[in-house]
């Protein structure tokens, strides 16, 4: 979870998108995990729970550092960390490899079908997490690394998963 605390704001909702998308079987233990931090029920996990379950499992962390970890995994800033935004905290690096996962990922935040993602796309994508311009720009300059003002394939894997794979979607070829 700390991990994905430091990420920047596409590479978070890029993560959500790929964790909505796994199969029951793949996330059980997951679900587990977030039932037994989730003690009202009310399918989200607020800070109280979050440092009593770590308090459970034998972590000590300080109040502060625990509301920093749940500020930073709340997305969507509701003061609380849903089943999404956890999951996508807690994928393992092997599903964020996975081309079929990458691609529907992509493919989400492609509004146009071009194969890149724009600027304008990602603004739209992340208006509801609270991204500001300066969010945007640093995006921008930690993603597009050939700086043609687009996101394609292999700088989109390299965000999600640190590493560039060997191929690539034709450009407006979703199908």
């Amino acid at each position: 979870m700390r991990g994905f605390a430091g990420m920047n704001k596409l590479r978070k909702e890029a993560l959500k998108v790929i964790a909505t998308g796994m199969s029951p079987e793949e996330i059980a233990g997951l679900r587990s995990l977030f039932e037994s931090l989730d003690t009202d029920r009310s399918g989200t996990v607020t800070v109280d729970e979050l440092q009593d379950g770590l308090r459970r499992q034998g972590s000590a962390i300080a109040a502060a550092e625990v509301e920093a970890l749940l500020k930073s995994l709340d997305v969507d800033s509701t003061g609380t960390i849903d089943w999404n935004e956890f999951i996508a905290a807690t994928l393992h690096q092997s599903q964020l490899e996975r081309e079929e996962n990458l691609m529907r990922a992509l493919q989400t935040f492609d509004a146009d079908n071009s194969g890149t993602i724009s600027r304008e796309e990602i603004e739209a994508a992340l208006r509801e997490t609270g991204a500001t311009v300066d969010d945007i720009d640093a995006i921008f300059a930690e993603t597009d690394h050939d700086g043609d003002g687009t996101i394609d394939y292999q700088e989109f894997c390299a965000l999600v998963t640190g590493q560039c794979l060997k191929t690539a979607p034709r450009k407006g070829a979703w199908s």
